[in-house]
């Protein structure tokens, strides 16, 4: 993994030519970048290399790249000639955009409860706090004209209404909670606890600042294998240190070798 995924490298100076506030960097974004599964049901058109695109999420710095083949910096384009990305990219780029220009910012690994309703679909957005502090501010950058309009959304994807978005360590303790059914969390066929205990990982791994890297092979390992290497209990207290902001102070466990996710 790099150093820094949110560091821009050589192409910093095309963030700095942004207005800074949350609405043009998703303004920004949307004119370069294609969601990988809503891009093709929200356009007429997609990139040629849309089916076979990489969904492997690029660090800010090689996301630049890519959007800066051309020399067009941040230069609005057609559907068809955006870069391939994940709702983690989306959200990558909007925190490397927020923190170039001073604010604090983070990706949160989870469940959004508007992409697939009634369900809460695996997902990933972007907090921040402006400078001087104030509350964590929950932004889906993904979320475009296209997809507002496809999708019937009602609220400010800059500042998204409590429970729209649940972290993993709030998904997991709302379903042991009571308050939500761990068969309502997931993508697709693949729903249920062990999806739960997947993204709540991910989660404390990004409030540690580790987006991507080796950890994220959980996704791989199979659903037996995920409950035997990390209980019930032992996630009780994970999620606890997650909302409760001590996430440093915990070990988290490696995904073990072996085993393909149902």
């Amino acid at each position: 993994m790099a150093a820094d995924v949110f560091d821009p490298g050589e192409r910093a100076h095309l963030l700095d030519g942004l207005e800074p506030s949350p609405g043009a960097f998703c303004a920004a974004l949307h004119g370069v970048l294609i969601h990988d599964h809503f891009g093709a049901i929200c356009y007429p058109a997609v990139p040629p290399d849309f089916a076979t695109a990489s969904r492997e999420t690029l660090p800010a710095a090689a996301r630049l790249a890519r959007i800066d083949k051309y020399g067009e910096g941040f230069q609005p384009r057609p559907p068809e000639r955006r870069s391939v990305g994940t709702c983690r990219d989306f959200a990558v780029m909007f925190c490397a955009m927020a923190r170039r220009h001073g604010m604090e910012a983070r990706v949160r690994c989870g469940f959004a409860d508007y992409l697939d309703p009634p369900g809460f679909e695996d997902h990933w957005i972007c907090e921040y706090r402006m400078a001087g502090g104030g509350r964590w501010v929950q932004a889906d950058p993904q979320l475009d004209a296209a997809h507002i309009a496809h999708l019937n959304i009602g609220f400010d994807p800059t500042d998204l209404p409590d429970g729209a978005f649940l972290t993993g360590c709030e998904a997991w303790l709302a379903v042991r909670r009571g308050t939500a059914m761990a068969t309502d969390f997931g993508h697709g066929d693949a729903c249920g606890a062990w999806f739960l205990k997947v993204n709540l990982l991910r989660d404390l791994h990004c409030l540690r600042g580790q987006v991507m890297s080796g950890w994220d092979q959980w996704r791989q390992v199979a659903e037996s294998a995920v409950h035997d290497a990390v209980p019930d209990a032992l996630c009780d207290r994970l999620a606890e240190a997650g909302t409760g902001g001590t996430s440093s102070a915990v070990d988290l466990p490696a995904p073990p070798i072996g085993g393909a996710a149902m």
